[in-house]
């Protein structure tokens, strides 16, 4: 991680631009409450809870809102918490069959 980023400045990965809000899902605005730190970085745990799973998924259907703020309050990589979100979604749908 280059930059967490804040409130007014964007969350950056090491390699890739920043992430401004406006070209992703506009839920995940809804969720980072004016952060652009904190939605850059949600859109780093959909993308690769996406890869993971194999389709677009919203990072809320596996994780709670405040599960999430405190792993980016704790500065988690994103990936790591993707991880975890996809396996949790995976006992899920085992539990669900």
């Amino acid at each position: 991680v280059v930059s967490w980023g804040g409130r007014f400045t964007p969350f950056c990965l090491d390699g890739h631009d920043p992430v401004w809000p406006g070209d992703g899902p506009a839920f995940l605005e809804t969720i980072a409450q004016h952060s652009v730190g904190f939605y850059g970085w949600l859109r780093a745990v959909a993308f690769r809870l996406a890869q993971l799973v194999g389709e677009a998924r919203n990072p809320m259907d596996v994780c709670s809102e405040g599960a999430l703020r405190t792993a980016y309050g704790h500065r988690r990589h994103p990936f790591d918490v993707a991880a975890e979100a996809a396996a949790a979604d995976q006992v899920a749908r085992h539990v669900a069959a």
